[in-house]
């Protein structure tokens, strides 16, 4: 009962003050942003053009990424069947 009222507690507060994380992801990508444009040598469309390379980067690794659960998950749930 204590448990339950905590975690129901916990899930309003969350879903009232913690953002979105599409929200979190822009949040960091402006701060970053301005962090290139201060610390490096960088021009503003460089610094547009570094992100738009990285992403695809990014990309390929989440594919690497689904493929492994993908077929982790594929393997763990195939039924064993030992036929001589």
């Amino acid at each position: 009962m204590i448990l339950q009222k905590l975690a129901s507690g916990s899930t309003r507060w969350s879903t009232r003050w913690v953002p979105d994380a599409w929200v979190i992801a822009v949040i960091l990508t402006i701060v970053s942003y301005i962090l290139g444009l201060i610390f490096t040598k960088s021009t503003p469309y460089q610094l547009v053009q570094h992100w738009g390379n990285g992403f695809w980067v990014l990309l390929s690794f989440a594919m690497q990424m689904c493929l492994i659960i993908m077929t982790g998950y594929i393997l763990a749930t195939t039924p064993i069947s030992v036929e001589f």
